[in-house]
């Protein structure tokens, strides 16, 4: 390992998707967990800075849409017909929250049995506000690569006025990482089921159907995902995401997260198959 003060910085988005099973409630997917571990492990021996976002997938989205977290309180909204244990958006944001720290730990703990040390910042605890100009300071995520790995994630985070809650995805926190950290050279957003953006839906393309360089302003492509259970927009959103933070200069690539292979060659900067969001300059 190096010397701990290498300044290339790598901030890594694993999507909710690839971490669970978004069909079955607060399911975690434990050895996909270990694969991404291993990766960020070897960034770390080789003296990369990473820092680690991660979404909800199951431990936050079903919840979430039943009592309709990502639109604020709404007070005047019958509830009683939702199938649930829970009786109202309160109980159900304090839950969300829970299961949230439920999943992290999950990764916290299969992460330390390969020598990975994390620090987590939930993001309810430092952040208010949504969308990537929502409120808070990132300078926790600011580490040297031999100090713990700082790792956050989505979260239903406080809000003021009548809204009070709402949900902060994950590809808006990482907005302002790869914009605000130092010395971001790659974002990588490891996303489940596909190689990248695609031209055509997931089940009908092939694999020529892969956008290697995506513009949203000049490139057609689809932005399917699954309304009844994502919240926070799918592979479309982290497509916007991502071209913001390519408007600052950094390399922005979305690889299937599965393959562990293709996470650990994007953030070492390494060619691989993938779609990598770039600014055309007029």
């Amino acid at each position: 390992m190096r010397d701990g003060f290498n300044y290339e910085r790598v901030i890594l988005k694993l999507g909710g998707g690839l971490i669970t099973d978004k069909n079955v409630l607060c399911k975690p997917r434990i050895e996909q967990i270990k694969h991404l571990g291993k990766v960020v492990f070897s960034l770390q021996q080789m003296g990369i800075c990473v820092v680690v976002v991660h979404g909800a997938g199951s431990f936050g989205h079903l919840i979430a849409r039943k009592f309709r977290l990502q639109d604020g309180l709404l007070p005047n909204h019958d509830f009683d017909s939702v199938d649930s244990t829970i009786s109202n958006q309160y109980e159900a944001r304090d839950q969300v929250r829970k299961d949230m720290r439920s999943l992290n730990q999950i990764i916290v703990d299969e992460w330390a049995r390969l020598g990975l040390a994390v620090e987590t910042f939930p993001a309810h605890e430092i952040f208010t506000e949504t969308g990537p100009n929502f409120k808070g300071g990132i300078k926790f995520f600011q580490r040297k690569s031999v100090e713990p790995i700082p790792m956050t994630y989505g979260d239903v985070v406080n809000c003021q006025g009548e809204k009070q809650f709402g949900i902060l995805s994950g590809d808006d926190i990482i907005v302002r990482l790869g914009k605000e950290l130092e010395k971001v050279s790659r974002v990588i957003f490891a996303v489940s089921g596909v190689d990248g953006i695609l031209r055509k839906p997931p089940d009908v393309a092939v694999e020529d159907d892969l956008i290697e360089e995506f513009d949203p302003n000049t490139t057609s492509y689809t932005a399917e995902h699954n309304a009844k259970i994502d919240v926070t927009g799918g592979i479309g959103y982290k497509a916007a995401s991502g071209y913001l933070i390519a408007q600052s200069g950094v390399i922005v690539l979305l690889v299937r997260g599965e393959i562990s292979s293709r996470v650990l060659a994007a953030c070492k900067g390494e060619p691989v198959r993938g779609t990598r969001i770039t600014v055309t300059n007029k």
